[in-house]
């Protein structure tokens, strides 16, 4: 516990010197603005879904790769592998810094999203899910990319599947074809955020979102482990 209080410390101090902070401070006050000039002209909760899906997480993705290839192009990590800091303790304080920011964005575009009945139990809950899943994902390809270019060539294979569940949501392809992606879990926890979802299918979103972070949390695990070596 000790480890990963520091390891916290470090990245909040690690993401506020690389202004990534600030950056997610000032996008998420461009999305507000978003939100106040469309909300009379489009679809209010096909946008908040579409918005606090694709902003806050993806941002997740993008941020834990980003650091840790920073880490890597530093020689941080290397140093991290012979110290007595578990590399669990390194992965679940990015995923718990990363997925806080993410939640911290989400908050800030629910202050816009007036006249939407917003349930924040699954709101909080599904921006957290699909922050975590995509935090360690970021941190499992980074590990895997040897540069930023080669991170970036590689997000793309797991970006564009993980964001195919807006399809359904839009009508596009059949809800039930694209169960199976991790994404879609967290995307409907926070459909019901703003509309009625099935009881049976929100709690098999919620299994299946649990089940895939543990996996990607071991590919994370054992990415890092050989990128520390």
């Amino acid at each position: 516990m000790k480890h990963l209080t520091l390891m916290l410390r470090w990245e909040w101090l690690h993401l506020w010197r690389n202004q990534l902070i600030t950056v997610s401070i000032v996008l998420g006050a461009v999305y507000v603005g978003f939100f106040f000039l469309l909300k009379n002209t489009v679809n209010l909760n096909a946008l908040v879904l579409f918005m606090v899906y694709n902003d806050p997480v993806v941002t997740a993705f993008l941020f834990a790769g980003v650091l840790l290839m920073f880490e890597k192009n530093q020689a941080t990590l290397q140093p991290l592998g012979v110290l007595p800091v578990h590399p669990r303790a390194y992965i679940l304080s990015k995923v718990i810094a990363l997925s806080l920011l993410a939640l911290a964005m989400a908050l800030i575009m629910s202050l816009a999203m007036q006249g939407t009945q917003i349930h924040y139990a699954h709101y909080i809950t599904g921006v957290l899910l699909g922050a975590t899943q995509f935090a360690l994902l970021g941190i499992w390809v980074a590990a895997a990319s040897r540069s930023l270019n080669a991170f970036i060539a590689k997000s793309a294979g797991v970006l564009l599947p993980m964001l195919a569940p807006f399809a359904g949501v839009y009508g596009l392809v059949p809800a039930p074809l694209l169960y199976f992606i991790p994404g879609y879990a967290s995307l409907i926890v926070l459909q019901a955020s703003v509309e009625t979802v099935p009881a049976l299918l929100l709690v098999g979103a919620y299994a299946y979102a649990l089940l895939s972070i543990g996996l990607f949390y071991l590919l994370a695990l054992k990415g890092f482990k050989k990128a520390a070596h």
